[in-house]
């Protein structure tokens, strides 16, 4: 658990797990925002998240893995997983994983990259709740 150590050359790392969600379209269980935060968090320390990642085909189905993983809900995950989330998401970094409430994303400086339904997203930094430090 904890923050890992960013592997070298991690912002070009990050450049291309960006690009790649732009070309893939939203699927539940292999291309939604916990997995692209997963791939994201490897691409970038080796690490993945929680093994109820992938698990799922629905969004109903999505919420039963999180909770059968003994987490209350998709922060809770992230947060057992990684560790203590970032005092506020102001402190967040690039590559660092953040949330809105509802979904995760990726910190990119002032904007974050949410993946949902619509693709890829990004969005100002300061509608983001919690973060945790990759």
């Amino acid at each position: 658990m904890g923050a890992r150590v960013r592997r070298d050359g991690w912002e070009h790392d990050l450049h291309e797990v960006i690009e790649g969600a732009r070309q893939r379209p939203f699927s539940w269980g292999s291309h939604d925002c916990a997995t692209w935060a997963a791939r994201v968090r490897q691409s970038l320390t080796g690490a993945a998240l929680p093994g109820f990642v992938g698990t799922y085909r629905t969004a109903r189905g999505a919420a039963r893995a999180i909770r059968a993983s003994g987490a209350a809900d998709l922060c809770d995950a992230v947060t057992r997983e990684i560790g203590t989330q970032l005092a506020s998401p102001a402190l967040a970094r690039r590559g660092d994983i953040v949330s809105d409430g509802a979904a995760l994303g990726v910190c990119l400086g002032a904007t974050a990259a949410f993946l949902g339904p619509d693709g890829l997203v990004f969005r100002p930094m300061a509608g983001c709740t919690m973060a945790w430090e990759v």
